[in-house]
């Protein structure tokens, strides 16, 4: 493992590096979002608002799955750079076990209130049917979703990502073929989208178990669990910020939805439902990187390897600005292409999706620098500041202007919300990088 982590890196290498983490993360994405492109192309319009009207719920299993995740990981690769194997080992298998016990006890309160879930979310007549249908196939699958996440991550620590990079694909190809099977084909609608969205989450993390029950040859794999309430402690305060992000995302989700329909009715809904899926999407790329980065900064700063941290620090800021300023090229010279993708071209709800995606694309400038900002300060063990640069950026700013500008500017106003929020959060992650980088070196 170590060699992977300890290699000195060159840019070239550095993205082989993190490519996997990059692919896994996108790949991870297309769970929700093929479930949406094939409920419009295949049932209906509203099925898609309906998975979007009740995405904030899941969203909040997923950032409860990332806390854990990235906050142990953290934990976890700077004890291997410290040269204490069989603490990581134990707290390793410590969290692995947490996962499994929360992501059941989600899944029987989901199932018991799925109800009431719903339509606090904001689902109507129109989308109670779709809605429930989804959500409770998709709570069976929450204990997955935790140990996929852990897949996302700790593949990487042990210097194994294509591993975890290969799991990932045959879950996303999965849970694509098993959508055209069984609702583009077999027309089984919303059950069908469940359906595929639960074997999708399953396969990785049933190899998860299987790999690191088996190989004990790698630095991490299972062994008796020794309780450590600081290590759970730690793990939920460092790894605070990524949980703040998506649960701003699903704050945000919920709150767009609620706007868009106020202004617009059910072409709003769907409207929102096309800009957060791409967000979505075009995260989880600069997520993946900072997945990929994040166990590199960890044992270097274990090993208080300033040279190492000084070196990708810098590769790591330059893909990050190049790949952002490409991001929003793409976007716009795509747009009709991409918002066609969820919306027929002859609805009335796509126009108004497009302008808004054009005007959203412009947050891509900020957005990448702002979660590898955020995922820095979590991999040296800060999450304090890391929780500081999600809750501003993905919260407070976004929340504050999506609640403002509508008032004076309509739909435009949502819109515009989240580049703003962006560029103002850019600000903030500067300022911290600036006041820090004496302490870590960077």
């Amino acid at each position: 493992m170590s060699k992977s982590i300890s290699q000195k890196f060159t840019s070239r290498s550095l993205l082989a590096f993190t490519a996997p983490s990059m692919i896994m993360m996108v790949f991870c994405s297309f769970y929700s979002m093929m479930g949406s492109i094939f409920a419009s192309k295949f049932i209906s319009q509203e099925a898609m608002s309906a998975i979007n009207l009740v995405s904030p719920f899941p969203l909040v299993v997923i950032a409860i799955s990332v806390m854990f995740a990235t906050g142990a990981n953290a934990i976890i690769a700077k004890q291997l750079g410290e040269g204490n194997a069989d603490k990581a080992r134990q707290n390793f298998t410590v969290i692995m076990l947490l996962g499994i016990s929360v992501g059941a006890l989600l899944t029987i309160l989901t199932l018991i209130f799925d109800k009431q879930i719903i339509h606090a979310l904001g689902s109507t007549a129109a989308f109670d049917e779709y809605a429930e249908i989804y959500i409770d196939i998709y709570s069976l699958a929450f204990i997955f979703v935790f140990l996929q996440m852990f897949s996302n991550y700790f593949f990487v620590t042990i210097g194994k990502p294509i591993i975890g990079m290969s799991t990932i694909i045959v879950g996303g190809l999965t849970n694509i073929l098993l959508n055209y099977l069984l609702v583009a084909k077999l027309n089984i609608g919303m059950v069908g989208i469940g359906i595929a969205l639960f074997v999708g989450f399953f396969i990785p993390a049933l190899f998860f178990l299987i790999y690191f029950s088996v190989n004990k040859n790698e630095s991490l794999f299972f062994v008796k669990p020794v309780h450590q309430k600081r290590f759970i402690l730690d793990t939920c305060v460092n790894g605070s910020s990524e949980m703040v992000s998506n649960l701003a995302v699903a704050v945000i989700t919920f709150v767009f939805n609620n706007v868009m329909y106020e202004l617009a009715g059910n072409d709003g809904v769907a409207a929102a439902a096309v800009i957060v899926q791409v967000k979505f999407l075009l995260n989880s790329l600069y997520i993946g990187f900072g997945a990929g980065v994040a166990p590199i900064f960890s044992f270097a700063y274990g090993q208080s390897n300033e040279e190492q941290t000084k070196n990708v620090f810098k590769l790591s800021t330059i893909f990050v600005v190049l790949s952002s300023l490409a991001l929003v090229v793409l976007c716009l010279s795509l747009s009709p292409y991409i918002v066609g993708l969820f919306i027929a071209t002859t609805s009335s709800a796509f126009k108004l999706s497009q302008t808004g995606f054009i005007i959203f694309s412009f947050g891509y400038l900020f957005a990448g620098f702002n979660i590898y900002a955020s995922v820095f300060f979590t991999s040296v063990s800060n999450g304090k500041i890391s929780a500081l640069i999600s809750f501003l950026r993905t919260f407070v700013f976004v929340l504050i202007l999506v609640l403002v500008l509508p008032k004076f500017m309509g739909t435009t106003g949502v819109w515009l919300s989240i580049p703003i929020a962006e560029c103002l959060g850019a600000i903030v992650s500067l300022l911290l990088l600036k006041r820090y980088r004496s302490t870590y070196h960077y």
